[in-house]
């Protein structure tokens, strides 16, 4: 969004005006002049001579190692007052320059215990990482309780897919060999149902996502509109599937949208470390229906016919979104 504004300008500014627009920024303050000020002599944001616009003073990096550069730790009490942004950074300033922190959040906004740290360099994540894992013990604490864990952000990723393996492969049946069992011995039985059974109007497939965005500020997005369940974020494609609580909320993220609904541009920077998150990617009678909204950015569709029953067989029956038998997506909220 940002970029497109500077872009119009032909000095590459953006009005502070649009900026106030954020609502993190409207809630610390509406004045473009008390802005100014707070950006005067930075080494990143620019301002232009009026005070009335702002913009880069380098170009955005080529290739982002945020991810890399990040470490997640998981312990922290969710009803203690003193976590706080600034007291995380002093406990991991020692490791190195931090440049950014994020506590991670509930559906309800709520304190989750755990947070990710973004160092400005990998070297750092390393010195953290090191210094709490030392000797096959945790060596770090709040408050002298010990951390549950202390890993860079990749290894975080790597164990929550050994998990999610793990479990959708919990109480495999092996098909094949019951199948040549049963041929042998000469059994008729009938095939089992593979009809899966789901509460209608959950699933929105939500397009023209902007490449910057991450699978994290998706969720916090529709998150501050309705209840959400699941998001599936599919990069490369700009595209995501959003799994609601109930039609009622599917109905509130399309008006959301359908009056202009878009990603606040701080959301790029606080969410940019989950970027590399990845997860795995029609009426009666063979047609498709579909139930749709526009935003000048933004374009939502929620899934009916075979299109909606083919994607709840790809993910498997819905165990607890809305009323439906069965299924677990491979995701679910923060």
């Amino acid at each position: 969004f940002l970029r497109k504004a500077s872009e119009s300008d032909k000095e590459g500014y953006v009005p502070i005006s649009v900026v106030l627009t954020f609502n993190k920024l409207k809630e610390l303050t509406t004045d473009p002049n008390v802005v100014a000020t707070a950006l005067a002599g930075s080494e990143i944001v620019g301002i232009s001579e009026d005070n009335l616009k702002l913009k880069r003073l380098s170009e955005l990096p080529s290739t982002d190692d945020s991810a890399a550069r990040t470490l997640y730790v998981k312990g922290f009490p969710t009803d203690d007052p003193d976590v706080t942004i600034d007291h995380i950074i002093n406990m991991f300033s020692p490791y190195g320059n931090i440049l950014f922190v994020k506590r991670r959040r509930l559906a309800d906004k709520s304190f989750k215990g755990s947070c990710f740290i973004e160092f400005s360099d990998i070297e750092s994540v390393k010195n953290a990482s090191e210094a709490a894992n030392k000797d096959g013990v945790m060596n770090l604490s709040f408050k002298e309780k010990p951390f549950e864990c202390v890993l860079p952000f990749s290894e975080w990723l790597q164990r929550k897919k050994n998990k999610r393996e793990n479990k959708s492969g919990a109480g495999k049946v092996e098909v094949g060999s019951k199948r040549d069992r049963d041929e042998k011995e000469g059994e008729d039985k009938p095939k089992k149902s593979t009809k899966i059974e789901y509460t209608e109007r959950l699933i929105l497939h939500v397009k023209n996502v902007p490449s910057s965005v991450n699978l994290y500020a998706i969720k916090d997005l529709f998150k501050s509109i309705a209840d959400i369940k699941y998001v599936e974020h599919l990069v490369e494609a700009n595209e995501a599937y959003v799994r609601t609580s109930s039609p009622e909320a599917t109905d509130l993220i399309l008006q959301a949208i359908e009056k202009g609904l878009t990603f606040p541009a701080n959301a790029i920077k606080e969410e940019k470390v989950d970027a590399q998150v990845k997860e795995a990617e029609g009426a009666a009678e063979g047609k498709q229906a579909e139930e749709a909204t526009v935003s000048s950015n933004l374009v939502a569709v929620v899934l009916s016919g075979d299109e909606e029953e083919a994607y709840w067989k790809r993910i498997g029956s819905n165990s607890g979104s809305g009323g439906g038998k069965g299924g677990r997506g491979r995701g679910g909220g923060r």
